[in-house]
């Protein structure tokens, strides 16, 4: 990161929508391991607990999110569920001067950069560890954002762990590996726990244990810079316990159910993301490439023209019919969370 990025975080105002787990992480680093002086804070968040939390770390309330919108930069902290509301809510504020960092999962950046045509976004990805510090955030920059955007970024996430750039054509393998991935290493805890257990040792000691021990595996894979192969060799000695353990596990497919893991929850990652999007004939532009399925109301030339704008027509569904076809279309849409309507160049999530 350049200095450049580092001075610059201390010198713009934050203003964070969220301050639940993961938004409340991220502002006590800033606060506690950043040293962001409070004045370069604000929050919005209605829950009592929350507020409660952000007052004993001296961050200002503002009175709802269109408020956030005075601060320069706009960590959009909610669940995805809550973002069509948010984004709907800030929309009409967002100026060139804002750059929007959310954290929120599956929402992509075509979403975001629709909502907020005139700001800079990045999306980020991080984790739960976040909230100890030791978090791992993946961030993919947006077609308006600027290095020094960027940079500013990452020391934002740094503040709670660690933090890379990808390219959002990756998010989904992140959302999977480091998003998923403190749930897998939480079963292998209780499960080598459990193991212990078995094999005579108490409950709590044997959980303290198996914390230790891959807390301590990971620590030192980390900071001596060994590939996971060079420490498994060390500890497997001839004969000895470990390697019989490793052929127990090697039987039982433990490294192919781990990737198997991984991939699941990628293929998921990307099924939540899918999206549809109905155009009312009215629209005049449409970005390329954006969506799974374009769904166009009307049969008129100016609707067909939109259509040849399309690189991909296969994903093309007309309707004809602009009153019960429409309704029907609707009302179909309205069971999913992941189509846009679009009309009068106007975004609407349903």
């Amino acid at each position: 990161m350049t200095d450049k990025g580092k001075a610059r975080l201390k010198e713009v105002k934050l203003g964070f929508i969220g301050a639940g787990a993961m938004g409340g992480a991220i502002i006590r680093g800033l606060r506690t391991r950043a040293r962001l002086p409070r004045e370069n804070l604000v929050y919005y968040d209605p829950d009592p607990a929350c507020q409660k939390k952000m007052q004993k770390l001296g961050v200002e309330k503002v009175q709802g999110n269109q408020e956030i919108m005075r601060a320069q930069v706009v960590v959009l902290a909610v669940k995805p569920q809550l973002m069509d509301r948010v984004l709907a809510e800030i929309k009409s504020f967002a100026e060139p001067r804002h750059l929007i960092i959310s954290i929120a999962a599956g929402v992509p950046l075509a979403k975001l950069e629709a909502a907020c045509p005139e700001s800079r976004v990045i999306r980020t990805m991080p984790n739960a560890p976040a909230l100890v510090g030791a978090g791992m955030a993946c961030l993919s920059p947006g077609s308006r954002a600027t290095q020094e955007d960027t940079a500013l970024a990452l020391e934002l996430f740094q503040a709670v762990g660690q933090a890379a750039v990808v390219e959002e054509r990756l998010m989904d393998a992140v959302t999977a590996l480091s998003g998923s991935g403190p749930g897998f290493v939480a079963l292998f805890v209780e499960a080598l726990a459990d193991g212990g257990v078995k094999a005579g040792l108490p409950r709590a000691l044997a959980q303290h244990m198996a914390v230790q021990t891959v807390w301590g595996a990971a620590k030192l894979i980390h900071e001596e810079e060994l590939h996971p192969a060079k420490l498994k060799d060390m500890v497997a000695s001839p004969a000895g316990t470990t390697i019989e353990g490793l052929f127990a596990l090697e039987s039982g497919g433990f490294r192919g159910l781990v990737m198997s893991a991984v991939a699941a929850a990628a293929a998921r990652s990307v099924e939540l993301g899918k999206k549809e999007i109905i155009i009312h004939k009215k629209l005049g532009m449409l970005s390329k490439n954006t969506f799974d399925k374009i769904i166009l109301v009307g049969t008129n030339n100016k609707t067909k023209s939109l259509a040849k704008a399309i690189n991909e027509p296969e994903k093309i569904e007309f309707i004809k019919d602009e009153r019960t076809e429409y309704i029907r279309k609707i009302k179909e849409l309205s069971e999913k969370s992941d189509w846009i309507f679009l009309e009068n160049d106007v975004t609407q999530n349903y």
